[in-house]
């Protein structure tokens, strides 16, 4: 019991609070939102492609 008190008092918890807020989404995180974003962009425009060539393929 005595270690982990000891262990708590070692703990700056105020310094904690302060650092995870400004570090809420680090550059790992932002670079896999881009790429998520970036994909379904493609994959959107991908889709609508093939929808117009499915219709023009129906005209013919």
């Amino acid at each position: 019991m005595a270690y982990i008190i000891n262990s708590f008092k070692k703990l700056n918890l105020k310094s904690w609070k302060k650092t995870s807020k400004k570090s809420i989404i680090n550059n790992d995180d932002k670079i896999f939102i881009f790429i998520v974003i970036l994909s379904s962009i493609v994959i959107t425009i991908d889709y609508a492609l093939i929808i117009k060539f499915i219709d023009i393929i129906k005209n013919i």
